[in-house]
């Protein structure tokens, strides 16, 4: 590993070193960009990941327009015009959407025009998902030598996110000639810990009950990527699907809430908003 033998991945500090060099990539532009986001509900993490966005668009020079809706007439008209206007660059949806909108989320992400499709989520995007490259960056520049010596992966989270990632362990064990197994399970399966306790990596993307993978429920030496989030019951701060403190008691390496993957899937983003709005430069 590139992390000193730390078994507590650093992603924020990961996310800055990412962000200077993006710096760099948006001042060759030449051109303002702008990110537009919608927003349906009121879920305290998909706030708080929409606040630490704008305050990444403000640092790199980016516009920042920020839709707050409620019903799906507005989300799909909302999508409709910034699909129209030349100024918004690129468009995306935080996730997870309300309750009542949760059933068509799929079909609502696939109303963005692909070419403004930054955060990648929709179907046949033209682009890498942004937590999925955020993952994949984790483990090209951290876990390079150790992708090869591992024999199960497990998903935990049926969702769009666990699905995209699912998909990517598959891309790497076709391009690398990898010999490794991918399974894919909901958080609700109730024989969860029977995929989890023989996993070499877990990588999670549920979000509805933190603490849902815990120690016992892995074994010894495992790698885990915590991907879900959520607002702690009664507090200020996050947490995720994996009980950090049981499961780090096992693990050789852990990317946790927070802290995590979060920072490095924001700027995943605007990774993905750069070269989306570079190569639509060149096409011009």
């Amino acid at each position: 590993m590139k992390t000193g033998g730390e078994k507590f991945f650093k992603g924020r500090e990961f996310a800055r070193e990412w962000e200077e060099r993006l710096k760099k990539e948006f001042l060759n532009l030449k051109k303002g960009v702008v990110l537009g986001v919608v927003l349906v509900g009121d879920d305290p993490a998909s706030l708080l990941y929409v606040r630490k966005k704008e305050e990444m668009a403000r640092r790199l020079g980016v516009g920042f327009r920020l839709a707050r809706l409620e019903g799906e007439k507005e989300v799909r008209e909302k999508i409709k015009e910034w699909n129209k206007k030349k100024e918004v660059n690129g468009i995306m949806m935080q996730l997870p959407l309300s309750k009542g909108l949760r059933d068509i989320q799929s079909e609502l992400v696939s109303l963005i025009d692909r070419g403004k499709d930054v955060d990648g989520l929709r179907e046949k995007s033209e682009r890498e998902a942004a937590v999925v490259r955020a993952v994949r960056e984790v483990l090209e520049q951290e876990l390079v030598e150790e992708v090869k010596k591992w024999q199960r992966i497990v998903v935990v989270g049926r969702g769009v996110v666990g699905k995209n990632i699912v998909q990517m362990w598959k891309r790497i064990k076709a391009e690398k000639d990898l010999d490794f197994s991918v399974i894919w399970v909901a958080g609700r399966d109730e024989n969860l810990k029977k995929y989890t306790s023989g996993a070499d990596v877990i990588v999670t993307a549920v979000g509805r009950k933190s603490g849902l993978l815990t120690g016992e429920m892995v074994k010894k030496e495992v790698v885990v990527f915590d991907l879900g989030t959520m607002k702690v019951e009664g507090g200020m701060g996050l947490a995720g699907d994996v009980d950090l403190k049981t499961v780090s008691s096992k693990a050789s390496w852990v990317a946790g809430v927070p802290g995590g993957m979060g920072p490095v899937t924001v700027t995943a983003l605007f990774a993905n908003l750069v070269e989306l709005v570079d190569r639509k430069s060149e096409r011009d």
